[in-house]
This record gives structure tokens, C-alpha cells and sequence, in this order.
């Protein structure tokens, strides 16, 4: 007796779109995971590039081109005083620069990298001397401004071939005072300074006046003739810059 062929049944075609659900799924997710990485890869914008002559560890990872300021001129100006028995002899002294720079963040906490290559710094400049009124009218000669720089810059001071630069760190601490972290000749100190910050659409420009110390910053200050002419211990400090972004 022949039996019937019975025909078998075959199981459904599956498209590719009717892989298991957890494959959808997973799909979903890693399309998920890829967008979030290149959204917060778009947010993040690559530090400045460093400032030309600036420490090679300037920390520009700090900031943010577009966002932060970029100092692009400054004005210092340091004064220190003649002292001890035969202060008359000697002279008071104006130190300026213009070459203070770094960058400035100014958000909800603003802060500041600043630096200033010590070599910049001049000795009592006719025009600095002038400016500075009594107390600086006398002269001194080209001997004696060769001396005082390189006095200045000596091992005993700024050590300016081991350390040329002076470093600032500023924090806000309020509205109208900052705290300095000052590096000068690897000595490290620290002061509450008075900084007076004007911000108009992409200029910003700050003025600080203050007293600073030799002490203060570790250093001694010159002195000769066994201590009968001697530069006191007290620097005063005025700085304007102006900066952009």
C-alpha cells in the first residue's frame, strides 16, 4: 500500500528586521551611547595654545580660548626704599615692566595664572622716576643702574638664571579682594591683595595697589658697608592690565 507523501512544514522566513527583540535593543543602546560620547566630546574645547616665552609648565589646561581673557598689556610698577644710617648716600628705586601676562577666568570664582620673565623687570627709567614723584627726584647714574639690576638679579635676589620667571596664582576670595600665591626664586608666600576688575563685552581691565614685603617673599634685601646702607623691607606695588578674549 503506497502511502501519501505528506508534505512537511517549513519554518517562517525570518526577515532581518525580525531579529530577536534584545538585538533591538542592544542597537538602541549603543546608537544611545555614541551620541552621548560625541555630544560631550563637542563640549569640551581644547585649551588655548601656551603663550609665547611662557613657563613650559604654565598651566593653560586652566583655560579656555573664547571663553577667558588673554592679558595683552600690562603696566607694574615696584618701589623700594633706601635705608640704614648712610640711607642718604644711597637712592630710592623705581622697578617697572610691561611684560606681566598669563590668562584670566573670570566666572563664578574668577582666578588667574600670571607670569613675568624677571630679566623684563628696569631699573629707575627716567620716565617711571618722574611719575613717582618726592622721593625719586634724585638721578642716579648709569653705574649705579647696571649695579642695582644686576644686584636685582643676582644669586642673592631673583636668582633670574636658576628661576627667570616670577609666578601669581589669584583666587576671589569676594568682590573686591583677591588671595595672591607669589613664586619669586622658588620661594613660595602668600597675600590678600586689593584688585579692582572692570569687564565691558570682551575687555576686561583690572588695577591692584599694595604693600609687599622682602620678608615676606623670603627674600634679603641688599644691603653694604656692613649694613650702613641697606634697601628696606618694604615694596610697594602698583599693577594695571588690560586683557581680551
Amino acid at each position: 500500500m503506497k502511502r501519501a507523501l505528506m508534505p512537511q512544514a517549513r519554518a517562517p522566513l525570518r526577515s532581518g528586521r525580525d531579529k530577536h527583540p534584545l538585538h533591538s535593543v542592544y542597537r538602541v543602546l549603543v546608537c544611545a551611547i555614541a551620541a552621548l560620547l560625541i555630544t560631550a566630546c563637542a563640549s569640551v574645547s581644547p585649551p588655548p595654545p601656551l603663550p609665547a616665552g611662557a613657563p613650559a609648565d604654565y598651566p593653560n589646561e586652566r583655560f579656555e580660548e573664547g571663553r577667558d581673557f588673554q592679558i595683552i598689556d600690562s603696566d607694574v610698577t615696584l618701589k623700594v626704599y633706601r635705608s640704614g644710617r648712610l640711607a642718604k648716600l644711597g637712592h630710592n628705586h623705581v622697578i617697572t615692566s610691561e611684560a606681566l601676562a598669563g590668562w584670566i577666568h573670570w566666572g563664578e570664582t574668577p582666578y588667574a595664572e600670571l607670569y613675568l620673565p624677571v630679566t623684563a623687570l628696569v631699573v629707575d627709567d627716567p620716565a617711571a622716576r618722574a611719575r613717582a614723584g618726592e622721593g625719586f627726584e634724585s638721578v642716579p647714574s648709569e653705574r649705579d643702574v647696571a649695579g642695582t639690576r644686576s644686584n636685582m638679579l643676582g644669586d642673592k635676589l631673583l636668582a633670574a638664571e636658576e628661576h627667570p620667571f616670577l609666578r601669581i596664582s589669584l583666587t576671589a576670595q569676594d568682590s573686591e579682594t583677591a588671595r595672591a600665591d607669589i613664586i619669586v626664586a622658588d620661594r613660595q608666600s602668600s597675600a590678600s591683595v586689593p584688585v579692582t576688575v572692570t569687564v565691558e563685552g570682551s575687555k576686561l581691565t583690572a588695577t591692584s595697589s599694595f604693600q609687599l614685603s622682602h620678608d615676606a617673599l623670603g627674600l634679603t634685601p641688599f644691603s653694604a658697608l656692613g649694613g650702613a646702607i641697606t634697601v628696606a623691607d618694604e615694596i610697594d606695588v602698583e599693577v594695571t592690565l588690560v586683557a581680551r578674549r
